[in-house]
């Protein structure tokens, strides 16, 4: 039977043992009460502006005082990743580490996808040509707009087999004198437009030249009036020219 004073004995041998392994340089376990420590701390949210964007997780090195392991490198284990980069949308990234002692500590980074609102862009040089009607090559004039706007057009988020680009140019431009606007469309995947336009204008400075103009006559009072003479008009750009014969006395 154990009495008060069996109890007083115990307790004081109990007290008598951790005094000297505490003056022995025994001290208790510390990672009982310390988990693991990550040496760098990630931020706590990253923002992306696409999908494709997300970046790859960087391992995190934990360092514990007692276990032997570590330190230690942890890689992340991330969430399901957003599918629409349309509508964008989060998911969590966490690293884990756990020592010997099953102490365990997570750090958890949130990573979010913002919705695709940007529309294509394009480096291409604004197109304002003025040519003269004499020398217009309408369709290399074309194809060079083409060329640039299609080659020069990018988005941020989807490659450029996901962009539609349209033109409103039509197959032929024969206006002598006047101006051309080309409308250019290009659509990413998520319906963001943009809205780019090229310009020809064709002038005309040359006049036509008439043909068949008779040389000038004089007849009595008493001759008929010769009819007026055929005449005919060429022009550097215009295939019909209408001549006009305006008679004075």
């Amino acid at each position: 039977m154990i009495n008060n004073y069996t109890t007083i004995l115990l307790l004081s041998f109990a007290s008598f043992l951790m005094h000297n392994s505490l003056l022995a340089g025994n001290a208790p376990s510390k990672s009982l009460i310390n988990p693991p420590v990550p040496a760098v701390m990630p931020a706590d949210t990253i923002f992306v502006n696409c999908i494709d964007s997300i970046p790859t997780g960087a391992k995190i090195t934990f360092n514990d005082d007692t276990d032997p392991a570590f330190p230690l490198e942890v890689s992340p284990v991330d969430g399901m990743h957003p599918t629409d980069g349309c509508i964008g949308g989060f998911f969590n990234r966490t690293w884990t580490a756990t020592d010997v002692d099953m102490n365990t500590t997570t750090v958890t980074q949130v990573i979010v996808v913002r919705p695709d609102t940007q529309a294509p862009v394009t480096t291409a040089a604004l197109r304002r040509d003025t040519v003269s009607c004499s020398s217009l090559d309408y369709s290399t004039w074309l194809n060079s707009v083409n060329l640039a706007f299609n080659t020069n057009t990018t988005d941020n988020c989807s490659d450029l087999s996901s962009i539609t680009i349209t033109g409103d140019a039509p197959p032929n431009f024969t206006n002598d004198c006047g101006t051309l606007t080309v409308t250019y469309t290009a659509e990413d995947a998520c319906n963001n437009i943009l809205t780019w336009e090229a310009k020809l204008t064709t002038i005309d400075t040359i006049k036509p030249v008439l043909v068949g103009i008779p040389a000038a006559d004089t007849i009595r009072c008493d001759e008929a009036i010769p009819a007026p003479a055929v005449v005919t008009a060429t022009d550097n750009c215009d295939d019909m020219v209408d001549v006009v014969l305006v008679e004075s006395d």
